[in-house]
């Protein structure tokens, strides 16, 4: 087992050169094309072995990783490997690099020469790297992916049928290194589980609220906007409390059809109950007993009870603090 380009890496070393070693041949093809002494082991990373090091007494290695978890954790097992045997080791992290980026990557980008021999002027020393930091190495690059994906897919989602679509389409499944099909069902899939309206996208409000003073509120609201009567926004008021308040809520559609929550009988009971209520008429179920209670039906009957109330009334109309 020989490294790379052996005889020009013995002829570096001699010259007293730093010799790179990176994860793959072309990568240390593109430094010798700029005049920059590189090396790697075949079969890429973790398969480098004693017998390679033995090549490189005496050597000033540079250890150029992949951005990746995959890539640490060669450097780890080539600098463990060199420890006592190359006269100085050092890591080189490349500037801007991306999360999976390579030194070929990054030359694509704009890297040059000159900022390859300003980084590595600045190369600190290797270390062994803990269990610990390759893992937040690995975390890292994750993260890095995950945001960048999102970042490609939203543009790419935003753009409407056609070759504009098309060319930046093949730009994103070259960049993810996946097939334009791929791209074609992740973009289906987020805009099936994408909501039909943006604002249907709630955030939970961080702080306890007061139902009664919320209702209150949102009756006010729609008697500012609506022509409707007192029962009517009583009515749209609780709808809007189930739809988007309750625990169980479900978003619904123009049609009036609603998605069944687990709680079918209290669902049932809370929607003949919101139409009741403004009819002002008792709500019993099919066969004339009582309906089950969950917390929201529960604060409609206590509406029912106090909304003729003449305090009631002037809280609604914002006359009572």
């Amino acid at each position: 087992m020989v490294p790379y380009r052996l005889p020009q890496v013995l002829e570096a070393i001699a010259t007293g050169q730093p010799v790179l070693i990176v994860e793959g041949e072309a990568k240390a093809d593109l430094l010798w094309s700029w005049n920059v002494a590189a090396t790697c082991c075949a079969g890429g990373a973790k398969k480098w072995k004693p017998e390679h090091s033995a090549f490189l007494h005496g050597a000033d290695v540079v250890l150029l990783p992949d951005n990746d978890g995959v890539g640490w954790e060669h450097v780890n097992v080539v600098g463990s490997s060199l420890s006592g045997i190359a006269k100085r080791i050092r890591v080189l992290a490349l500037s801007d690099a991306k999360a999976k980026d390579d030194v070929i990557d990054w030359a694509k980008a704009g890297g040059t020469r000159e900022q390859l021999d300003a980084v590595l002027e600045a190369a600190p020393d290797w270390k062994p790297l803990s269990t610990e930091e390759i893992d937040k190495h690995a975390a890292d690059e994750r993260e890095d992916a995950e945001k960048r994906e999102d970042e490609l897919l939203a543009a790419l989602e935003k753009l409407e049928p056609g070759l504009a679509y098309r060319r930046q389409r093949d730009e994103v499944a070259k960049e993810l290194r996946v097939g334009k099909t791929d791209i074609d069902a992740e973009l289906k899939r987020r805009r099936e589980a994408a909501p039909l309206y943006g604002h249907w996208h709630v955030e939970p409000w961080p702080d306890p609220a007061d139902g009664d003073a919320l209702i209150r509120d949102i009756i006010k609201k729609i008697l500012r906007h609506v022509v409707c009567s007192s029962d009517d926004a009583l009515v749209i008021a609780l709808w809007v409390v189930f739809s988007w308040v309750h625990e169980d809520a479900a978003v619904h559609s123009a049609t009036g059809h609603f998605r069944r929550t687990r709680k079918r009988e209290d669902d049932d009971a809370f929607y003949r109950l919101l139409f009741d209520t403004a009819g002002n008429r008792e709500c019993r179920d099919q066969q004339g007993g009582a309906l089950s209670r969950n917390p929201v039906v529960e604060a409609v009957l206590r509406y029912r009870r106090v909304r003729h109330r003449p305090e009631f009334r002037r809280r609604r109309q914002g006359r009572v603090a």
